[in-house]
């Protein structure tokens, strides 16, 4: 029986789960010992597909977040060139100068998937100078786009929330499978003993109810897969 460490791959421990369960129902003298493995397995299993659905909900949020980070910086850009178009009916007003010294909207804007809490943060920063601006009809279309600006902006940071809690949500499940390693482990060990008490003396019959080495073995998990350890 290969000797499977927390580090294995959790698809190998689900393989041999479901090896040892198929080995011990097909034996009548150990059938009654396969529950136990089997519901392990099933465990297994579920986890999997839970985890499958929590990655694409994962990767779901990103696409959304990924869209709007896109749409608030092409409204900021959009609120930038409408300040320049206030202040040149008005040169007065310095509506481009007061929105846009400490940070020009291209330099606010960041590559998508980078740095979305500063941005949101600095399109605020923005957004509250607006809300500074005197009271001038001229300024309307300024507001306007102000107004659809920050209306992209909540839903950014809905969606930035929204695909934290699903992050939060995987990397538990993540450690719940850490977990399920560790119990298959103590069932494994559980299970051998058993079958050599059944089958004394034979030692290649009882490694024969397990997954063979060669085929167990897997490469310790990936970086995405640490979090399953942790």
């Amino acid at each position: 029986m290969a000797q499977l460490s927390v580090q294995t791959a959790f698809e190998t421990y689900r393989r041999s789960l479901f090896f040892l369960s198929t080995s011990l129902a097909d034996e009548p003298k150990t059938a009654q010992l396969a529950e136990p493995v089997l519901g392990l397995y099933t465990k297994a299993k579920a986890s999997d597909l839970a985890l499958w659905e929590l990655d694409e909900a994962v990767l779901v949020g990103r696409v959304k977040l990924n869209r709007l980070d896109l749409t608030m910086g092409r409204e900021l850009r959009a609120l930038e060139a409408t300040a320049k178009s206030v202040d040149s009916l008005d040169p007065t007003l310095h509506v481009l100068s007061f929105l846009f010294a400490a940070k020009s909207a291209a330099k606010i804007s960041r590559p998508v998937g980078l740095g979305i809490d500063r941005e949101i943060s600095d399109v605020r920063g923005v957004l509250g100078l607006v809300e500074r601006l005197p009271d001038n009809p001229a300024l309307t279309p300024l507001r306007e786009r102000a107004a659809s600006l920050a209306a992209v902006t909540d839903k950014a940071e809905a969606a930035r929330n929204a695909l934290e809690a699903a992050i939060n949500v995987r990397t538990a499940a993540g450690k719940d499978r850490y977990h399920l390693k560790l119990e298959a482990r103590k069932l494994f060990a559980v299970t051998k003993a058993q079958l050599s008490t059944i089958f004394p003396q034979e030692a290649a019959l009882v490694e024969s109810f397990f997954l063979p080495r060669d085929e167990s073995r897997a490469p310790t998990q990936s970086a995405e897969e640490q979090d399953d350890s942790e």
